[in-house]
């Protein structure tokens, strides 16, 4: 079995999709990744302009991104819970 950095040198393995989905008229239907560090930017991407609660099967993926994006940050407290809450979520990984 390969290694994952086989993987990534490997021309003819794809790790999986990249978002926004895209048409992509070569290999598949959709724009694919390479690298697994290509793949880990989309998903994390993927993850913070998620809405909880957008996902029908997935309600508590996502984050709250959105809701503090144009607030006035006028207490550490919000930047605190924020960064609380994304590392909550990408250490839980059953999310991705």
């Amino acid at each position: 079995m390969p290694n994952t950095r086989q993987d990534d040198i490997n021309p003819n393995v794809w790790i999986g999709l990249t978002f926004p989905l895209g048409r992509n008229e070569g290999v598949g239907f959709f724009n694919q990744s390479k690298t697994l560090q290509e793949q880990a930017k989309s998903n994390l991407q993927n993850l913070l302009l998620t809405i909880p609660g957008e996902r029908v099967s997935q309600p508590e993926f996502g984050s709250s991104l959105h809701h503090v994006l144009f607030e006035q940050m006028d207490s550490d407290l919000k930047l605190h819970q924020l960064k609380i809450q994304l590392m909550k979520q990408l250490k839980c990984g059953c999310h991705m």
